[in-house]
């Protein structure tokens, strides 16, 4: 078994650094550079809302929902 056979899941970060509020880091899967993922929220109370938004973001990562469509926003129907 290869050592990097285990998938790892991105987790949900806050930061004041360079206004990016809450954010998920990975490495991209084409190119294997680095990447920051925003949710453009950058207040520290909104952790709900970003954990809503990680998740459908951890499930179109996977390969889950089928519509490629990174979120960023809540939709309010």
């Amino acid at each position: 078994m290869s050592k990097h056979s285990k998938r790892r899941i991105p987790r949900l970060r806050f930061s004041t650094a360079r206004d990016l509020g809450w954010h998920v880091t990975f490495r991209d899967r084409i190119s294997g550079s680095p990447r920051k993922h925003r949710f453009n929220i950058i207040e520290r109370e909104r952790e709900a809302e970003a954990r809503v938004l990680y998740h459908s973001w951890i499930l179109e990562q996977l390969g889950g929902s089928g519509n490629h469509v990174l979120p960023t926003k809540l939709r309010h129907e």
